[in-house]
């Protein structure tokens, strides 16, 4: 992702919805339906996103988090590789997941 603005859907290949927000820098996490074994802490709840290491379709989305916890500093949080990025012309959420 070689973009300093803007908010982006980013799906996966596990079907994970993520929604990036790099003017408010926050990421919301929607696990997939069809894998609900796959859940994560804070899914769903919108956390703040301290960097993106890695958001290229074909590797894997490498973001550092911050989940709000006491005495944790930051998450590193690596999905499986990136399907497809795309802007959202609006914060309301995924398109799918």
């Amino acid at each position: 992702m070689d973009v300093g603005s803007g908010v982006f859907e980013v799906i996966t290949s596990s079907g994970a919805v993520y929604v990036i927000d790099l003017d408010r820098s926050t990421i919301t996490r929607h696990s997939s339906r069809a894998r609900p074994q796959a859940l994560l802490r804070r899914d769903s709840e919108t956390v703040r996103l301290i960097a993106v290491r890695e958001c290229t379709v074909g590797k894997s989305l490498n973001v550092i988090i911050d989940l709000g916890l006491s005495g944790v500093a930051f998450t590193s949080r690596v999905s499986t590789d990136v399907l497809m990025i795309m802007p959202l012309s609006d914060k309301s959420g995924p398109t799918n997941g």
